[in-house]
């Protein structure tokens, strides 16, 4: 019989202890129960001696007898006794497991919370709403037409996964409940803060002039496309002008108040400097153009000038800088 099925065998039989060896390699398996459901497993494990007084028990997994499953294997007992690949989910460790548990507990209070939430808008009922606008904008930015509260539980105890692995649904139930409780009054501020963020966020939806709609219609155009460097076309102070920049800095800096001139190659920057003056930067309001490897990925259509400088602007070779008006 292989060491992979004698210590599957163990598993399932009502042995304490289980001594094996293959090779060089020596195991001492002992299970000590957790409850009438879990055993948890622990090893030792030597090459060329048995076991020895300075020897220490090290867990290598729990089983479920119930169900008659394992979880959270060791290296050892992964490579060594049961011949996995380190990719093979067979076997769910204690992290996949927690992820599991937050997920459900987070879902529980989420569904609970929406449908009844005036019972959390009651417990803080003289509350005013403190938000951060640039949550607000973020969202918009990102394409989000309305915030919805979802729950973020994580368990920090350990017990946690062993628990949810005998008791199942009732555990989740059991951690959902004492979750609302607990945070009954911050669930009530979070709705509050959401329903003014919502209600911030539809007039920036509503309002077809805000300048966030330009900026979003760019940050959009960069955000999937792994792009690296862009030609960027601008039009500032009556002057028109191309260089290249940074992508990531156009999608990831759409709250600043202004770009940095300083993401621009040197020669860029120099000639940028030469015509609107050291330390000066640009905004996204000025962007006419967005070009990759000469292919345009955003084009501002509300943009206006005459017709001669318009087809400068739309033809202009990749590497030139444009024409002043």
């Amino acid at each position: 019989m292989s060491l992979k099925q004698d210590f599957l065998d163990y598993l399932e039989s009502k042995d304490m202890y289980l001594g094996a060896h293959e090779n060089d390699r020596i195991y001492n398996f002992v299970k000590i129960p957790y409850n009438s459901t879990i055993d948890l497993i622990y090893t030792t494990y030597n090459f060329y001696h048995s076991i020895l007084p300075s020897n220490k028990l090290e867990n290598c997994g729990f089983y479920d007898k119930k169900n008659k499953k394992l979880y959270d294997i060791s290296y050892q007992v992964r490579t060594n006794i049961l011949g996995l690949d380190w990719d093979d989910n067979t076997y769910p460790s204690k992290e996949k497991i927690k992820d599991e548990l937050n997920d459900k507990v987070s879902n529980c209070v989420t569904d609970y919370v929406l449908d009844n939430k005036n019972e959390f808008y009651e417990s803080v009922k003289d509350y005013v709403p403190n938000i951060d606008e640039y949550d607000v904008k973020k969202n918009f930015i990102y394409d989000i037409k309305e915030i919805i509260y979802k729950a973020k539980y994580n368990s920090d105890n350990e017990k946690d996964v062993l628990d949810y692995i005998t008791n199942g649904d009732n555990f989740v139930h059991k951690k959902a409940s004492e979750y609302c409780i607990r945070n009954k009054e911050q669930i009530g501020k979070e709705l509050y803060d959401i329903d003014k963020k919502n209600e911030l966020l539809t007039n920036i939806w509503n309002d077809k002039n805000n300048s966030l709609y330009k900026v979003k219609d760019i940050v959009n155009a960069i955000k999937d496309g792994n792009y690296g460097n862009v030609h960027i076309f601008i039009h500032k102070n009556g002057l028109n002008f191309d260089f290249k920049y940074d992508a990531s800095t156009l999608e990831y800096s759409w709250d600043c108040g202004y770009l940095p001139s300083y993401h621009m190659p040197a020669q860029d920057r120099n000639n940028f400097e030469s015509l609107f003056g050291r330390n000066e930067n640009f905004n996204y309001k000025d962007i006419t153009k967005i070009e990759y490897r000469n292919n345009p990925i955003y084009i501002d259509k509300d943009f206006r000038i005459d017709d001669e400088e318009k087809d400068n602007l739309l033809n202009t070779d990749n590497d030139s800088q444009l024409e002043m008006c």
